[in-house]
């Protein structure tokens, strides 16, 4: 993933003097244009350092961006109230795979790396969300069996994006579940749960790291894993299921037929979810 590099201060206090440096230094690193409202000085071209514009164009660009913004939220809820009507289960069913992992080189090379850290593959699955659509989950146990890896692979158009989450239990039976989910869910986590959710981290190699750091620093003692990987994921998604239906979140029954799987408050609470993950996945 590339990463973007941003120098920042006040006016004439030597930014382009350094960024001129850099790029002599590092030929490597690519030029992102940005926009100014400030006069062009001499020898400046328009295009190479910035793109010269007035502050009413600025102004236009900020209300065509809101406008955006509130279409495709819009966009958000009109797609959660669909699939509260649809009639498809809003989690997935997960069926055994003999296989459940990208082709891709650099997604081969990642296994690896996992591997190397003395994970083992524990199972591997189709996860189901009806119709047409499913990802691959792949799950791996550490070789002191008192962490869990699960790295899935979401479909997303004609590409997929990784999701993964790593989870261990205490001598208290709490399960302390790191979360590189970066899709919404919006619904309530169930009880006897410590999620730490990190929209961020998409690599499981560092999601690994930020499980273990938290495992260190809560004092805690942890045991073994004996649950199967289906087995864990079936007592979270009726966990979930049943949390959520307790705090109003979803309707069960006739009201499920009549008004679909989610309420009123559910369907908001997945929207605020949505708007989150996509806008601010920098928040709690």
């Amino acid at each position: 993933m590339s990463k973007i590099y941003y120098l920042m201060g006040k006016s004439s206090t030597g930014k382009d003097t350094i960024y001129k440096e850099l790029r002599k230094r590092m030929p490597q690193l690519k030029n992102v244009t940005i926009y100014t409202t400030r006069p062009r000085r001499e020898g400046e071209k328009e295009g190479e350092e910035y793109f010269f514009t007035d502050e009413s164009f600025v102004d236009l660009a900020i209300a065509g961006a809101l406008t955006y913004i509130l279409v495709e939220t819009f966009i958000y809820w009109l797609q959660i109230c669909a699939a509260s009507v649809s009639g498809l289960p809003p989690f997935g069913k997960y069926t055994p795979a003999e296989s459940a992992w990208s082709c891709e080189p650099s997604m081969i090379k990642l296994k690896r790396k996992i591997e190397a850290l003395g994970f083992k593959k524990s199972g591997a699955f189709t996860v189901h969300f009806g119709g047409e659509v499913s990802a691959k989950s792949t799950f791996f146990d550490s070789a002191d069996s008192k962490e869990r890896l699960d790295v899935t692979f979401v479909p997303f158009g004609s590409t997929y994006i990784v999701s993964s989450s790593v989870y261990s239990q205490d001598s208290e039976s709490v399960r302390w579940i790191t979360d590189g989910n970066p899709t919404p869910l919006g619904l309530s986590s169930p009880q006897g749960c410590k999620i730490f959710r990190k929209r961020l981290v998409c690599n499981p190699l560092k999601l690994i790291k930020i499980h273990e750091s938290i495992l260190r620093k809560s004092g805690k003692r942890f045991v073994e894993i004996r649950e199967t990987p289906v087995e864990y994921v079936d007592k979270m998604t009726r966990g979930i299921e049943s949390q959520s239906t307790l705090d109003g979140l979803l309707n069960t029954g006739i009201d499920a037929e009549e008004s679909g799987i989610f309420t009123q408050e559910g369907k908001t609470r997945i929207w605020i979810d949505m708007i989150k993950t996509n806008y601010f996945p920098f928040l709690k």
